[in-house]
Order: C-alpha cells, then sequence, then structure tokens
C-alpha cells in the first residue's frame, strides 16, 4: 500500500481471509454464526491495527494536507478520457460531467480495449505463454486451498478495477505490476500443472521413465531463458527502449551555460528520468497550453521548460515550432533537439 495505490486491495483480501477462514472448524464441520463472530472480530481488529501501524502515520499526514486519508486526485482518474489526460491541470477539470459530455460510446469503447490490453497481459506476461496452461491446471489442482482462492479472487478484483473503473491505468502497466504480488503463486501452479499432465500420460503407458519430470522442467526453464533473452534483445536492446532521457545529460550542460542555478526547478515530459541524469529537481511537463505551462510555474515555483523533439504534448507544439514566438518564454537554445526555455512570467 505505501508502494501502489490498489495495495488498499490487499487489506480487504485480508479481511475477507480471516472470513473464509473462521467459517470452518478444524475437524471440517462448519462454524455457528456465534461462533465465526467470535472468531472473526478479534482477527479483524489485529488485521486493522497491523494495517494502521504501517499505513497510520501517511494517511494522517494525507490528512493534515489534503483533508483526505488517500491522495485527493486519485478519484477524478475516473473521469479520464483518454491517456494524456493523466496529466492534465488543474485536475479539477476532470468531471463527472465533462466525462459525461464525451459521450457512453468513448467510454465503453475505452473500455473495451483496456480488457483487451488486459488480457494480452494475463496471457502474455502474467502467464508466460507457454505456462498459462500449466498455471491453469496446476491452479485447479489446488482450487480448494484458501491461499488459490484469495489469489484468484484478489486477481478478479484487480482485473475488474483495472478494467471498468480505471482502463488507462491499467492498460498502460498498472494491471501487470498489480499482478506481481499473486505472481509466485502462478509460478509455483505450474510445475504442479506439468506433474498433472505428466500423470496423465503415465496412465497411458507415455513418459514412464522416473527421469520425465526433469527433462520436461529443464526444457521449460531453458524455454523461458530463450524467450526471454528475445523479448530483452527485441524490446529494450533493438528499439533503444529508455535510451530517450539520455539526452537530459546535454539539456543540463545548455541550462548550465545558460547560467542557471542549481535551486532552479525545470518543467520536462520525465521528472524522475531527468533528477536521475542531473540531480536536480523538475516537475512534469502538464496538458494543455502555454497559460497552462505559466499557471503550473507559478505554483510550483519552476523558472525553466524542456520541450522534447517528437514529446511535445499538442498544445505546445506551436512553441516548439516557433520558439521566439511567446514573450512569456525566452528561448535559450537547443540540446539534441530539445527547445530550452526560460519561464519570465506567470498569470
Amino acid at each position: 500500500t505505501l508502494a501502489r495505490s490498489d495495495g488498499l486491495l490487499w487489506l480487504g483480501l485480508a479481511g475477507l481471509t480471516i472470513m473464509w477462514k473462521s467459517t470452518a472448524k478444524e475437524n471440517g464441520q462448519k462454524n455457528s454464526f456465534r461462533e465465526w463472530l467470535v472468531l472473526i472480530i478479534p482477527g479483524g481488529l489485529l488485521v486493522l491495527v497491523g494495517y494502521l501501524i504501517v499505513m497510520g502515520p501517511w494517511h494522517y499526514r494525507n490528512w493534515i494536507l489534503f483533508k483526505s486519508f488517500l491522495t485527493p486526485g486519485g478519484g477524478r482518474l475516473l473521469w479520464l478520457q483518454n491517456y494524456g489526460e493523466t496529466f492534465i491541470y488543474p485536475a479539477e477539470k476532470l468531471t463527472l460531467e465533462s466525462f459525461s459530455q464525451a459521450g457512453w460510446e468513448l467510454a465503453i469503447q475505452n473500455r473495451i480495449d483496456a480488457f483487451h490490453s488486459n488480457l494480452n497481459t494475463a496471457i502474455f506476461a502474467q502467464g508466460g505463454i507457454f505456462l498459462l496452461p500449466f498455471i491453469l491446471l496446476g491452479i485447479w489442482q489446488i482450487r480448494r486451498a484458501l491461499r488459490t482462492k484469495i489469489a484468484i479472487t484478489g486477481w478478479l478484483i484487480t482485473f475488474m478495477i483495472m478494467t471498468v473503473i480505471f482502463p488507462f491505468a491499467g492498460s498502460r502497466g498498472s494491471f501487470h505490476h498489480a499482478g506481481a504480488a499473486i505472481q509466485p503463486l502462478w509460478w509455483a501452479a505450474a510445475p504442479i500443472g506439468l506433474e498433472a499432465v505428466l500423470a496423465w500420460l503415465r496412465r497411458r503407458g507415455w513418459f514412464a521413465d522416473q527421469n520425465a519430470p526433469y527433462l520436461f522442467q529443464g526444457m521449460i526453464v531453458i524455454l523461458a531463458m530463450v524467450l526471454t533473452g528475445y523479448l530483452v534483445h527485441f524490446r529494450v536492446v533493438a528499439t533503444g527502449w529508455a535510451k530517450d532521457d539520455v539526452i537530459y545529460s546535454s539539456v543540463e550542460k545548455k541550462f548550465q551555460e545558460s547560467g542557471i542555478s542549481r535551486m532552479d526547478v525545470v518543467i520536462v515530459r520525465n521528472p524522475p528520468g531527468y533528477y536521475v541524469r542531473t540531480s536536480r529537481s523538475a516537475i512534469l511537463l502538464p496538458l494543455g497550453d502555454e497559460s497552462t505551462i505559466l499557471a503550473v510555474a507559478k505554483r510550483y515555483g519552476a523558472a525553466y521548460l524542456v520541450l522534447e523533439q517528437g514529446n511535445s504534448l499538442e498544445g505546445l507544439q506551436d512553441l516548439y515550432d516557433d520558439p521566439d514566438g511567446q514573450p512569456a518564454f525566452t528561448y535559450l537554445g537547443e540540446a539534441e533537439g530539445a527547445h530550452l526555455y526560460r519561464i519570465e512570467a506567470s498569470p
């Protein structure tokens, strides 16, 4: 929960675990309603206290700053019409009214697209492509285990939330990352599924050799290594993935030549990447036009702007194409296709 907003789901799953665990006695008989309450109340309180020991200070901090236990902008993600609006400023522009004006046809299509994207993630990333049949079969073999019930329930809830409620976050990686919490069980289920397949084959007189399981397990490991190597080469090495931020070193050098102070804040497309490259504080380039940049600069004390070639938002394309055309922005020059500006005024 400290790392991800969807971590709050696991508080609910912890409570659900206690409820399920409290329904049956050790001898397999069902507890009465009174016995169930006697078990669930102290267990639920312990879960809540444990959660608050870790998360209580953070929720208190949020309340002091925002008068809200959670970050106030999270609920506005419900009204996104496209992924770009994730970076809209101010966030108050995202409302139920703006969502409704876009029409339900767009909303439904966005969720259909998210469903396809998340399903692909389940098959290719979480299922590891060729491991998926073994995972499903293994899950079936251990379906009565409490941990399996919790994992499947958590996965289904996450899939629904990342498809219906937060389709843009889900399809852009949040569903993949949220699934990491359950991934160890899927991997543990794969060899169970493989053993079930081998047992089925042995009953038909195939692969009776006792070394057959080791052979197939070794083949799966080798196949996973080969596939991983191919994907890393295809997605990272060959395509130059994550090389965009390399230009930030040149951008920072150009800024320093212009006399920028180490305390000045920069508005840039990728603030974490800029900080890693330069150790300079940076804030996110918002969705909007020049007036939006000026408003953000005034509120957060930013003094400089970086517009990257091919990565400039649509509302700022005119400023990139005509860098000297806006009196509120002083053009400082170019660094590897990125245009650099000093912000002179704010509204």
